[in-house]
């Protein structure tokens, strides 16, 4: 089989779930099959046609790299919608000669994040089959997490709206740059302090009615991105409740659940003893508002100053380690290679997944079950499908809930034990071989037609 993937980059210069995830797929299958990978290309200093290049060899699969391509928002918005919807020049030539010499049979895509319509429609034309796993929102939210500004969750997606929510988003010039090489070099100086104390300043921001205008703009990208949805053959959901979402927005798609893996996480479950005086609880990912740290961060200082102080919170927040202003029990324990996961992971005894926007799954959640550790987790987290198979209480519905649920595993934390125990005796289904073979099962099914 030959599997054209196209992501919007790969490790390390890009991070992030859908990274890990696509290049764990892409490799492993080269194994098997001829797999090509295609990343989104530099947006600093691009040209104005889209075309495909060559990049080079890396873990036994050939990466070539699209040029020119629209600018990928990211987790920031769209500002100027018609940088992005603005008909695309296409090096047809480029596009054919991959396709054809190669004999593409599938595209996997990752994001529509950098991907022209243009080029989709494109590949199409050849008769090749289009698979789109959804590893977020972008397309049907233009600002990728369907989490309004004010932090609700938008359960409408309209062009008014759109216009509305992406008024504060960042200048397309700024977006450019912050898909760069050199932005990524720069970005290991950065100071997460300083990039936390920006962040709060959106509590300052007065939103207005856009004009209508700039509500047309918005519309006319929404309807950009619905012409790529109608291009896909199938989705994949990598959770039940995404699939849903997905299935609500675009009604009428084909889709098949496949919670996703990476070649990481495998069953390295371990029995555990809990220090009933210091439970160990672990936070890991960005500090960034819909992961809803600061959910967790005032449930944990509610049971601090209630007098329940048998607990030690450490953060993996991808910064620097410094300490908490608040709590001396929080501990900011900065960043951390994947090699370095099992001194994350084996010190916890619990680990909460606070989500505030529906979480297509979290990959920290099953990374976390794979060391024997249970996951608290909000209803909006996709990987709720694997927690429920260990116990359905450790899903939580709000902030209230969450504080009793802490509250009573820290007065009993002979309950984290006995859920660690059942964990072990689990049946451990998630091996990324299974994962391989239900995605190419997908394939298969798809080539039938």
């Amino acid at each position: 089989m030959n599997i054209l993937h196209y992501t919007i980059g790969l490790p390390p210069e890009r991070n992030g779930g859908s990274v890990v995830y696509a290049h764990s797929l892409i490799k492993s299958q080269s194994e098997r099959h001829n797999v090509f990978a295609l990343v989104c290309g530099d947006t600093l200093f691009r040209g104005n046609v889209c075309r495909i290049a060559g990049a080079g060899e890396r873990d036994g699969f050939k990466v070539f790299r699209l040029t020119s391509p629209t600018t990928p928002t990211l987790i920031h918005g769209v500002r100027e919608p018609q940088s992005i919807y603005v008909e695309k020049r296409i090096d047809k030539d480029s596009i054919r000669n991959f396709i054809v010499d190669n004999g593409i049979e599938v595209m996997h895509i990752h994001t529509f994040m950098g991907l022209p319509l243009e080029m989709l429609d494109y590949v199409k034309s050849f008769g090749v089959k289009v698979v789109y796993t959804t590893h977020d929102y972008y397309g049907i939210c233009l600002g990728y997490s369907m989490l309004t500004p004010d932090g609700v969750i938008c359960d409408k997606p309209c062009s008014d709206g759109c216009a509305r929510c992406n008024q504060f988003a960042p200048s397309e010039k700024f977006l450019r740059l912050a898909n760069s090489s050199l932005y990524h070099f720069l970005k290991r100086f950065s100071n997460p302090k300083r990039l936390a104390s920006v962040s709060k300043n959106i509590d300052d921001r007065v939103f207005i009615d856009p004009a209508e205008e700039v509500v047309k703009r918005y519309s006319r990208l929404r309807e950009y991105y619905t012409r790529m949805f109608e291009m896909v053959d199938i989705f994949h959901f990598n959770s039940s409740q995404t699939g849903g979402i997905f299935e609500r927005f675009l009604p009428g798609i084909k889709g098949v659940v496949a919670n996703v893996v990476t070649s990481g996480i495998c069953d390295r479950r371990v029995r555990k003893l809990v220090d009933k005086n210091n439970v160990q609880i672990g936070f890991v990912a960005s500090l960034a508002e819909y992961k809803g740290f600061a959910v967790l961060k005032k449930v944990l200082l509610r049971l601090y100053h209630s007098g329940v102080r048998n607990w030690t919170l450490n953060v993996w927040h991808g910064g620097e380690q410094f300490e908490d202003s608040d709590c001396p029990n929080i501990k900011y324990r900065g960043k951390y290679a994947y090699s370095q996961i099992d001194e994350v992971m084996k010190p916890l005894d619990l680990v909460v997944v606070p989500s505030k926007w529906n979480e297509t799954f979290s990959l920290v959640t099953l990374e976390a079950m794979s060391f024997g550790v249970p996951s608290i987790v909000s209803t909006h987290v996709g990987a709720k499908d694997v927690v429920m198979e260990l116990d359905s209480w450790l899903v939580y519905e709000n902030e209230d809930e969450l504080y009793d649920k802490l509250g009573e595993m820290l007065d009993s934390p002979g309950r984290i034990e006995q859920l660690n125990e059942r964990l072990c005796d689990l049946e451990w289904v998630h091996s990324f071989e299974n994962h391989i073979n239900e995605v190419e099962s997908i394939y298969e099914e798809l080539l039938k037609i």
